[in-house]
């Protein structure tokens, strides 16, 4: 199949890049390299040869996506393109506006223009926001409680709109991850700063970890959880990828649609575990100290992964001490670890994804 990915040259979006190529998979990249990288780009070319093309682009440019939807012909698209740090879309509110639900819009009048009849939109578990029923199940109405979470949700309904509407059965689906993390060897980076935004947990760990800081800052210690701690659903980068996988496979298959699916460990961590399981894993100790916390802080935030494994057979497969050994800096050992669960088998047969559930 042929897929064209926005926002490929970040974080998660070249994760995805890379499995879908990995699998046989035609992948285009466009991107405007606002905060993704042409080195990871490069790494791309490499791997995929002839079944990797970049296209340097804004998502808001309709008429050029529109060119650029009519050169390749994608057989689906995955839309990865935005911006997504929380506490930043307090002070752009509009950039974030412009980028998540302009941009979504742009996208899709260009895509129904080339006549692509399958998006997959890469959304967030800050659409939940404040909800207290946890675990999160995707039937929960958004209550976001950010601009960026808004801007998310406003998307999601653009999605859901065109995948329900129009003169050609269209299949869409929605994927909210929760707390994505760690990084693949392959690229250049292995610490995942530079290409997350460096705003996350496990990337502060491994900046003080590393000596880029001096310790860290946990953000409250009298929640209402075992050691007064927030906890979050903490999702390997590589699940995350695989399900990116799935949710291709299942567009083949599936009826015309619209859904929705939660992508997390179904499991929650607090920060304290965290860091000693990070421990565990490298043998390295995090200094932190405590600061107070921040305003729409949840206590518990976690998945419910149940509909992914139903309906697209995706099963996350790294436990945290897996994550922790993903994020370690280099040149550090790591204690094995099993999986979370036994590995689904993924082979790779005729470049066609084959699955057995």
């Amino acid at each position: 199949m042929k897929i064209l990915l926005t926002g490929g040259a970040g974080y998660v979006g070249s994760h995805v890049a890379k499995v879908l190529l990995e699998f046989g998979h035609g992948v285009a990249v466009l991107d405007n390299l606002a905060t993704g990288h042409m080195r990871t780009i490069s790494k791309l070319a490499e791997l995929g040869k002839r079944n990797f093309s970049f296209f340097e682009a804004d998502i808001c440019a309709t008429d050029h996506l529109e060119q650029i939807f009519r050169q390749y012909e994608p057989d689906a698209i995955v839309h990865m393109a935005g911006l997504k740090l929380v506490e930043e879309s307090f002070e752009r509110p509009e950039a974030y506006f412009r980028c998540n639900v302009v941009g979504t819009a742009s996208l899709l009048s260009a895509a129904s223009a080339c006549r692509c009849k399958r998006v997959i939109y890469s959304s967030t578990a800050a659409v939940y926001g404040a909800s207290e029923r946890c675990p999160f199940r995707e039937d929960l109405p958004p209550s976001p409680s950010s601009p960026y979470g808004w801007t998310k949700a406003l998307a999601e309904r653009l999605v859901r709109k065109w995948g329900e509407t129009g003169y050609q059965a269209r299949t869409a689906i929605v994927l909210r991850y929760f707390n994505p993390c760690g990084h693949d060897r392959f690229f250049d980076n292995p610490l995942q700063i530079e290409d997350s935004g460096g705003n996350s947990l496990a990337d502060a760990m491994v900046r003080v970890a590393t000596g880029l800081e001096s310790h860290l800052e946990i953000y409250g210690n009298t929640y209402p959880t075992a050691d007064g701690t927030c906890r979050r659903d903490f999702v390997h980068i590589r699940d995350i990828a695989e399900a990116h996988l799935r949710a291709v496979a299942f567009t083949e298959t599936a009826a015309p649609s619209f859904d929705i699916f939660n992508l997390g460990s179904g499991k929650d961590t607090s920060v304290l575990e965290f860091l000693e399981a990070f421990h565990e894993a490298t043998g390295l100790r995090v200094p932190f100290s405590f600061v107070p916390p921040r305003k729409g802080d949840l206590a518990v935030s976690r998945a419910d992964v149940e509909r992914a494994a139903m309906r697209m057979k995706w099963v996350p497969r790294y436990d945290i001490h897996g994550i922790c050994q993903a994020i370690r800096p280099r040149g550090h050992s790591v204690r094995p670890a099993p999986f979370a669960t036994p590995p689904r088998t993924l082979v790779r047969r005729n470049h066609r994804e084959r699955v057995k559930g």
